[in-house]
């Protein structure tokens, strides 16, 4: 299962299931802990609505072009988005039971494929630190707060080649 960007999220995000038959996954550029991809030790990268999680599910939702289809779940999609930004909001950027949802990378042990990670070092957006979430020596501990709330994160333990690239088209570096 392959995918970029949001497509490659999902990849991590089916991985971690342990859905029987996926063999490997093949993201680029995409985000195995939704905490890290919008804060960096407790404080945000950006500012609303950029910071909060429902801006990413506003941007690729594609219901919305359906103009039938979306008359009948827009009110439920709106309440689910005004829940979500409340949810996050109420631990004041600390790692809470939100991001724990959306962390793939908590169970390592429900990982059953292979991994092929494909990244940019000069991506802005997902940052090339995310990878330190699926390959850093297992059951590393991680300052996510200035209250010093902290998590337990391991490493997935199937076999994991990561990719970066340095200059589109130019050089590659492999990193085992």
């Amino acid at each position: 299962m392959t995918g970029l960007s949001w497509a490659g999220t999902t990849t991590f995000g089916v991985a971690a299931t342990g859905v029987e038959g996926l063999k490997t996954i093949v993201p680029a550029a995409g985000i195995a802990s939704w905490y890290d991809y919008f804060n960096s030790q407790g404080t945000q990268f950006g500012n609303a609505p950029y910071s909060d999680l429902s801006w990413l599910s506003l941007y690729v939702s594609t219901r919305m072009l359906d103009q039938d289809d979306w008359a009948g779940i827009w009110q439920n999609y709106a309440n689910y988005i005004n829940q979500l930004n409340k949810d996050q909001n109420a631990h004041e950027r600390n790692y809470s039971d939100v991001w724990k949802e959306r962390d793939y990378t908590l169970h390592p042990e429900k990982f059953k494929t292979s991994a092929l990670l494909v990244h940019g070092l000069n991506d802005d957006n997902v940052k090339p630190s995310i990878l330190n979430s699926c390959t850093m020596p297992s059951r590393r501990q991680a300052k996510m707060s200035s209250s010093i709330s902290t998590r337990e994160t391991t490493s997935i333990q199937q076999p994991c080649l990561v990719v970066m690239v340095f200059r589109p088209m130019a050089k590659i570096s492999m990193i085992f």
